[in-house]
């Protein structure tokens, strides 16, 4: 299989470029990557070839490197188990009802099955989930292996002498990690399998009001349509669930024509299926500004206003943990380092994409969780000589120095790893070597120099462009890019985008198949 231009392995490392991947917070917070030799070198050296001299990234960046705050985290050595993270957090297990602190382990199996279980049955878990006693109010708090809130089993639940779940204080699923999917074939000015970017937006004419959908609740989604179908099967494999959608063009129409009917029906569409269990939030466009919109204040309506509506619309039916709001952002310039003709250059071509207005866009309350799309440059940035690995390197460390993974849930957005037509792959070992090096630019990096909570993956399958897309091979077969993917399953950092309505098989043996690598999917919902 030889994938599309853009995951073409990177060049060979040089030694400054392991150095270079500063860690901001503790290790911990990635629980799954082993911590391979700390090294350490001259700010001089690292910060320099990152950020210009003076700047404020440079003496972040500069004060971690001579404060020692360096490391390597390298997936070869083998991750902990999800067993083994277990082990981990309950201490002090009984099986008693109890009073106080009560720690109860449940193993989850692959159809969403949970039992009860002691120590000496963890190592037979595919998913566990452990439930604390609330002292104060005779409830259970649930996280699962990754540390995320979660909905308490139903074993848990059930009415008993010993345990219930009635007087417990809500329960959540606060699956804090990101994802994205289409419902129909993407709009190819939305998502482009090529790495080249897109032209920028289309003026169009000034809005004369705003939609201003009123408070609704929305009526159950029908239980037989495919998205329904795809949540509950996905949510009894134990996958964290977000619904994909692009509602860019539906609030721009509503908007500029000074109605609201079309954006408040697909917002109450997004409802009714928000409020079915297992799914953590909704996508809300895109890409952000690359296209559609005229001007920047538009853009910051579109997201104040579409995030205020959704969140009105879950209000009633959904619980709070659960209201989680997505968007996909790309920012050019953050890939041209101390390039500064690149920055000037990008910024004037792509002007608003600006790395200082995309921060006002989605790093001001209206959205929870922001996908950083990476790729989409590589002609640009290749005018100024920059190769495609050192801005992807550009781009994270940037993202981690001015803090963005603090300030919200930060994804990663790649669409280099699938590849099209309906031909098996021939498997030699340059085509594995290439598949690795692919998986480890797009998926390793982000975590480790990004901070990323999670890498969702375009594309389960999908038509795009007149060919067929897909992860996997024709039929669900694995490939050598599958097989990388499978050795991170237990990281918990993979998710991968699924339309109900063009599966390869059928949406049950589809799910199960993502399943091998991903903790999480994001269901094409329009």
């Amino acid at each position: 299989m030889t994938p599309p231009e853009s995951t073409q392995p990177p060049p060979r490392r040089r030694p400054w470029r392991t150095i270079a991947l500063i860690v901001v917070v503790l290790l911990g917070i990635w629980g799954g990557f082993a911590v391979a030799d700390t090294e350490q070198a001259p700010a001089s050296q690292a910060c320099t070839s990152l950020y210009a001299p003076g700047t404020r990234e440079y003496a972040t960046c500069a004060a971690a490197m001579d404060n020692g705050i360096v490391a390597d985290i390298s997936v070869s050595q083998h991750p902990r188990t999800p067993q083994q993270t277990a082990i981990n957090t309950v201490d002090g297990f009984t099986t008693g009802a109890g009073t106080g602190s009560e720690t109860l382990l449940y193993c989850v199996t692959a159809d969403g099955t949970a039992t009860l279980t002691d120590p000496g049955g963890r190592n037979t878990c595919t998913r566990t989930i452990t439930c604390t006693r609330q002292a104060g109010t005779g409830g259970y708090r649930c996280v699962d292996h990754h540390g995320d809130v979660v909905d308490p089993p139903a074993a848990l639940c059930q009415p008993s002498t010993t345990r219930n779940c009635t007087a417990a204080t809500p329960f959540s699923t606060t699956d804090q990690i990101p994802s994205a999917p289409p419902t129909t074939a993407p709009d190819p000015a939305l998502i482009s399998p090529s790495p080249t970017s897109t032209s920028q937006s289309t003026p169009a004419a000034t809005a004369t009001s705003s939609p201003t959908p009123a408070p609704t609740t929305a009526a159950p989604a029908p239980a037989d349509d495919p998205l329904s179908q795809a949540i509950d099967r996905a949510h009894r494999q134990g996958l964290r669930i977000w619904l994909e959608a692009d509602l860019t063009t539906t609030w721009l129409d509503t908007s500029r024509r000074g109605t609201s009917d079309q954006f408040k029906a697909a917002v109450d569409h997004l409802a009714q299926h928000a409020a079915k269990p297992g799914v953590a939030g909704i996508k809300i466009a895109y890409d952000l500004g690359i296209r559609g919109f005229s001007s920047a204040e538009e853009i910051q309506r579109f997201i104040s206003e579409t995030s205020a509506a959704l969140r009105t619309a879950l209000r009633t039916t959904v619980p709070e943990g659960r209201r989680q709001l997505a968007v996909d952002v790309v920012v050019p310039e953050l890939g041209c380092g101390t390039n500064t003709a690149c920055q000037k250059g990008l910024q004037a071509k792509y002007p608003l994409l600006t790395l200082e207005r995309v921060e006002k866009y989605v790093l001001t309350g209206g959205v929870d969780v922001v996908n950083v799309s990476s790729g989409l440059f590589a002609t640009d940035y290749q005018t100024y000589k920059i190769p495609l690995e050192r801005a992807l390197t550009n781009q994270w460390l940037r993202l981690r120095m001015r803090g963005w993974d603090t300030r919200v849930l930060l994804g990663a957005r790649e669409i280099g790893l699938a590849h099209r037509g309906d031909a098996p792959t021939t498997v030699t070992k340059a085509v594995t070597k290439t598949a690795e090096a692919a998986v480890a630019a797009r998926v390793d990096q982000p975590v480790t120099t990004g901070g990323v909570r999670s890498v969702v993956l375009w594309t389960h399958r999908q038509v795009w462009d007149g060919a067929t897309w897909r992860l996997t091979d024709p039929g669900l077969a694995s490939n050598p890019v599958w097989t990388s993917l499978m050795r991170r399953k237990n990281l918990g950092r993979i998710v991968i985008t699924f339309n109900p309505h063009e599966p390869e098989k059928s949406i049950a043996e589809d799910l199960a198949v993502i399943g091998q690598v991903a903790a999480e999917v994001y269901l094409h919902a329009q």
